[in-house]
């Protein structure tokens, strides 16, 4: 998916900012606690609208169950 198809979204409230979005798939989620999120605080501006967030756990990140994956390099 390019950069600019990202639905994910990031608004200004006050000095900070809330991102909303989901992203399936990400290796290894349950043991970071800290996360780099590209959300758009534009979208009008295209790719030139995303911004990469420095993104704590412990600031409201939901992590879903863990899926058995099949295939080769599934064990992460």
């Amino acid at each position: 998916m390019p950069s600019t198809a990202s639905q994910t979204k990031a608004t200004k409230d006050g000095d900070y900012y809330v991102l909303n979005g989901n992203k399936m798939w990400i290796t290894n989620s349950g043991e970071a606690e800290i996360f780099l999120v590209f959300a758009n605080v534009d979208f009008s501006k295209g790719y030139k609208g995303i911004t990469c967030f420095v993104v704590e756990k412990e600031w409201g990140v939901q992590i879903g169950r863990k899926e058995n994956k099949v295939g080769r390099g599934a064990d992460g």
